[in-house]
Parts: structure tokens; C-alpha cells; sequence
């Protein structure tokens, strides 16, 4: 049983018990400890792309939600400017104040 994948040739692999590449029924068949060794060298390499797939997503998700918290910001700050509130009020003129009294 074969299949392709990605221009990888899988093949079911028993001591897997499932699709893995070709490379470790050619390379490591031969011997059950040097195909024990190259599974859980795989086994490595698997887990160390989901850590970098991991990390690479959280590393995304900041800069989305960066770029999300600076996008509000300046809508409020626009807000403020537009409808001239806060520290954007215009200040009270001295002539009208003594025109006053």
C-alpha cells in the first residue's frame, strides 16, 4: 500500500501503524533497532515543527492584536478630535471672561 503525498511517497508502516515515508523502510528496515532509532528521531522532528508551528502562530495572534489595539486607539483619539472632547475642548478665551464682568 503506497500513496502520494506532496511528493513524498508514503507507505504503511507497521510499526507505526500508519502512512509514514518511504525513507525508513529503505534506510532502517533492515534492523528493528535502527528503524526503533529512526522513529523516535522522528518522533523529534515532529514535535519540535508543532513547537515552531506553535510558536509561530502565537507570535501572529500578537501582531494581529497589536495592530487591532492601535487601530482603536486612533478611531477613540479621532473621536475625541472630531466631537472636541477631553484634551482636545477648545480653551476658554480670556476676552470673554472679562467681558463678562
Amino acid at each position: 500500500q503506497s500513496l502520494t503525498l506532496s511528493h513524498t511517497l508514503l507507505y504503511f508502516c507497521p510499526f507505526h501503524s500508519s502512512f509514514t515515508s518511504l525513507l525508513c523502510c529503505i534506510l532502517f528496515c533492515s534492523s528493528p533497532e535502527e528503524t526503533e532509532k529512526f522513529h523516535e528521531y522522528e518522533k523529534v522532528v515532529e514535535e519540535d515543527r508543532a513547537r515552531k508551528d506553535r510558536q509561530a502562530r502565537v507570535a501572529r495572534q500578537a501582531v494581529l492584536e497589536l495592530a487591532a489595539a492601535i487601530r482603536l486607539q486612533a478611531w477613540w483619539r479621532g473621536m475625541l478630535v472630531r466631537h472636541k472632547l477631553g484634551p482636545f475642548r477648545p480653551k476658554k478665551s480670556a476676552k470673554k471672561s472679562k467681558k463678562k464682568k
